[in-house]
C-alpha cells in the first residue's frame, strides 16, 4: 500500500496523527534508528528539533516553552539537570498542543516533545519524525504533500546519517545514563513485530 493512501485512509478517520510507527514510508527510517547508540539518536533529535523549534516559533512567536525545553533537555542529555526539570519541560511543550487547534502548530509541538523525549529512551525518537510529517500535511495539504513530506523524510535520514558518521561524538560530555550500553529499544520494537 503507497503510504499516501495510509494518511488518507488515517484523515478521514479524523486522527490526529497521520502516520505510526508501522507506517509503509518510516520503515526504513526505523532500520536506520535501530542500528543506532543512544547517544547518536539523541544527538540527531536535538539537531532536529532545532528546525522545529523555529517553525514552532513562527507559527507563535511569543511562545518560549518549546525554546526553553530544548534548552533544558540539552544539559539534561549531557548530565547537568536532573529528569525531572526535563520531563516537567516536555510536558509543558505538549501542552502547547492542548491549548491550540491549528493542527500544524499541535503536532509539531508533539514532534518537538517527543523528540526531546528520545533522551530518555529511542523509540520517541520517530515519534518526532511521525508527527512532523503530520504537521507537514496539514501545513501543504493532503493532495500537495507528497513532494514536502518526501523530502522532509529525506532531511531526517540524512541528519542521522551525518550523525552516525561523527567520530568522537560518543567522547563527548554525556549524561552517565546515555554512556551506558544497552540494547537499543527501537531495535527490539522491531524484533518483535517481525
Amino acid at each position: 500500500m503507497d503510504w499516501m493512501e495510509q494518511v488518507k485512509a488515517k484523515q478521514m478517520r479524523r486522527n490526529q496523527i497521520l502516520f505510526d510507527r508501522n507506517s509503509v514510508l518510516l520503515l526504513p527510517l526505523r532500520h536506520q534508528i535501530a542500528k543506532q547508540s543512544h547517544i547518536v539518536i539523541v544527538a540527531w533529535c536535538l539537531s532536529c528539533l532545532e528546525t522545529l523549534v523555529q517553525e514552532l516559533s513562527a507559527q507563535l512567536p511569543e511562545e518560549q516553552r518549546a525554546r526553553q525545553a530544548l534548552d533544558i533537555c540539552r544539559r539534561w542529555a549531557r548530565g547537568e539537570e536532573k529528569m525531572p526539570q526535563a520531563k516537567a519541560a516536555i510536558l509543558s511543550v505538549h501542552a502547547i498542543a492542548k491549548e491550540q487547534q491549528d493542527p500544524v502548530i499541535c503536532a509539531l509541538a508533539h514532534a518537538i516533545g517527543q523528540g526531546l523525549g528520545s533522551i530518555h529512551v529511542e523509540t520517541h525518537a520517530i515519534g518526532m519524525v511521525l508527527y512532523d510529517l503530520s504537521a507537514q500535511v496539514y501545513a501543504l495539504g493532503i493532495d500537495h504533500c507528497r513532494e514536502g513530506v518526501e523530502q522532509r523524510l529525506h532531511w531526517y535520514e540524512e541528519r542521522l546519517t551525518y550523525w552516525s558518521g561523527q567520530e568522537g561524538l560518543q567522547t563527548q560530555p554525556w549524561a552517565a545514563f546515555l554512556q551506558k550500553e544497552r540494547p537499543n529499544k527501537e531495535a527490539l520494537l522491531l524484533k518483535r513485530e517481525e
